[in-house]
């Protein structure tokens, strides 16, 4: 199984416009690994992990192939992650000769939403056969492709419907976790019931608050990162054979990815940068 991080930001990216912030200026003048495009991942060419306004710039720049990716998964309604004005350039009136479809797996706030730009401009605008849409509920697992999914809570606002997911092929597995806060112990308790079937090989975790302390509701900072991590091993969830990565920073976090990676390199945690390859 490979993870690709096509973007790796909050809100605003890094550096954010309008701000004058001493991380947004470092960024720049850094460049490379410091510049940060909204959160977004590919698994193995074919599963995508949200649909957000960079989309497009990640699609010209990494120039993955659209017509292999069958469904994408959402993790919540805020437009960082979910976008779905841009998902209707799939229609024939955008994209020509384009036969493909691909089904975007949700929480109820991201459907309605969905629902309301396809809808919302005086009736069907006839996407139906370019854009699929399906509703998913915490601690259930679906079969979306060639994957077992795991849908979580997450720790964010209640209102979009905040979700992440475990993911397995049958012989590898990949929790994704982002704009969420510490885990709620019902997600614990799931997380090592889909462990008993094999530790996870790679976990990649929520870093908005980067060097900030103690960041526990609806993001993490990287001090309670290591806490999950660490709870991760004592429990059975992952091992030392366990690829932990921090990922979706913000200028709010202090800290550039220079910043952050010698400290992450002595707790051999693995600081994301946008198009970040891991095979594992």
């Amino acid at each position: 199984m490979k993870i690709k991080y096509l973007g790796t930001a909050a809100f605003e990216g890094i550096p954010a416009m309008f701000c004058n912030c001493e991380v947004c200026k470092n960024a720049f003048k850094l460049g490379g690994k410091n510049i940060r495009t909204r959160s977004s991942a590919l698994i193995n060419d074919d599963l995508l992990i949200d649909f957000n306004p960079d989309t497009e710039i990640h699609y010209q720049t990494y120039r993955f192939d659209m017509d292999k990716i069958d469904n994408c998964l959402i993790t919540h309604d805020h437009n960082d992650h979910f976008y779905p004005e841009d998902a209707l350039m799939a229609g024939n009136d955008y994209a020509k000769q384009n036969k493909h479809k691909m089904t975007y797996w949700a929480g109820r706030a991201a459907i309605r939403h969905a629902v309301i730009v396809e809808y919302g401009d005086g009736g069907p605008q006839n996407f139906e056969n370019v854009i699929g849409l399906k509703e998913v509920e915490a601690y259930k697992t679906y079969k979306i492709g060639k994957y077992d999914v795991l849908v979580l809570k997450a720790n964010h606002q209640a209102e979009t419907t905040p979700l992440f997911y475990a993911i397995s092929d049958g012989k590898k597995k990949l929790l994704y976790a982002h704009d969420s806060g510490y885990f709620f112990e019902e997600t614990w308790q799931a997380l090592k019931e889909f462990a008993k079937t094999g530790k996870f090989d790679l976990v990649s975790c929520d870093c908005t608050g980067a060097l900030q302390k103690n960041w526990r509701d609806h993001h993490l900072s990287y001090d309670v990162d290591l806490e999950i991590f660490g709870r991760m091993k004592k429990e059975g969830i992952a091992d030392e054979n366990t690829k932990f990565v921090v990922n979706h920073f913000s200028h709010n976090g202090g800290a550039n990815y220079d910043d952050l990676k010698p400290i992450a390199d002595k707790d051999g945690v693995i600081v994301s940068y946008d198009g970040l390859e891991i095979e594992f």
